[in-house]
């Protein structure tokens, strides 16, 4: 959480046409400018990238066959969803 935020710009590009703008999965960057984690989980960037790690999880999952993901399935999404929640109060927390 280190990282500068993702740029306005960005975002609003990301709004504008979210297909084509959508978070990528490296190198990219948190919407860090909400006042509290729970508004930074619910800004729509943040929901996208979590759910484009969520479905990069799925797929490794899907096409590993030697068990280490469990016999049973794994909603990616909340896994993702609560991790980052966690990284949401860190930045908030580092804030001066």
């Amino acid at each position: 959480f280190a990282r500068d935020g993702i740029p306005l710009k960005t975002i609003e590009d990301f709004i504008k046409d979210p297909h084509v703008n959508a978070p990528k999965l490296r190198n990219t960057r948190l919407d860090k400018f909400a006042a509290d984690p729970k508004s930074m989980k619910a800004s729509p960037w943040n929901r996208a990238l979590a759910h484009r790690f969520a479905e990069k999880a799925a797929e490794i999952a899907a096409n590993s066959n030697d068990g280490r993901f469990g016999p049973h399935p794994i909603d990616w999404d909340k896994l993702f969803s609560d991790r980052l929640y966690r990284v949401y109060k860190q930045i908030v927390e580092a804030r001066p």
